[in-house]
């Protein structure tokens, strides 16, 4: 599917991803509208590791298979800092 198609939300992207820290695969939709898009962030569903992205709302992500590492650990994401406002 091609940006700007298909009835809102758009979608820019959809894809496949395994995580580098948990070995898991997970299924994630980028939202997007030409214009509209910003940097957001979607989670590994197992680890929680964060990973940046634009889009123009919150990405989802569905888990496809678990994690392979056999732990049951998060990922130690750096704290968000907000934006600061003027």
């Amino acid at each position: 599917m091609n940006i700007g198609e298909g009835p809102p939300p758009y979608v820019r992207g959809t894809f496949q991803q395994t995580c580098g820290f948990c070995g898991c695969v997970f299924r994630v939709e980028v939202p997007g509208q030409i214009g509209h898009e910003e940097p957001k962030n979607y989670y590994c569903p197992e680890c929680h590791k964060r990973f940046p992205v634009k889009a123009s709302d919150s990405p989802t992500t569905t888990l496809i298979s678990k994690r392979t590492d056999g732990l049951k650990k998060q990922y130690p994401n750096e704290p968000e800092v907000a934006p600061r406002l003027r």
